[in-house]
């Protein structure tokens, strides 16, 4: 995501930087990626807030985010663009130790 982000920022803001926010907490990931720029066009925003298409970008992030359950979502205006990204942290296994702590 935030690969993503920091490329349509780069092709498509005219912003000269960008912020970025990573909080993981016991139950999921969230990541803010916010630019200063130009904002999305308001027909591609409206497009893809009421069909989930737009570019390959913002459309392509979102569909990934979906398959890990995960919460996505654009705020833009003339001020610049946000992206919000939320991921759950799914088991597959509840008995299952986790990575750090398991042996070879």
């Amino acid at each position: 995501m935030l690969q993503e982000s920091l490329t349509n920022i780069y092709r498509h803001s005219k912003s000269r930087r960008a912020e970025f926010q990573l909080r993981v907490t016991e139950s999921e990931a969230i990541l803010k990626v916010r630019d200063f720029g130009v904002g999305v066009r308001p027909h591609i925003l409206r497009r893809f807030e009421n069909q989930r298409t737009s570019g390959v970008g913002l459309a392509g992030m979102c569909g990934r985010i979906s398959e890990l359950g995960g919460d996505f979502q654009v705020e833009s205006d003339s001020q610049g663009t946000a992206i919000l990204t939320s991921i759950p942290f799914l088991f597959a296994a509840r008995d299952e130790a986790p990575l750090e702590s398991r042996s070879a």
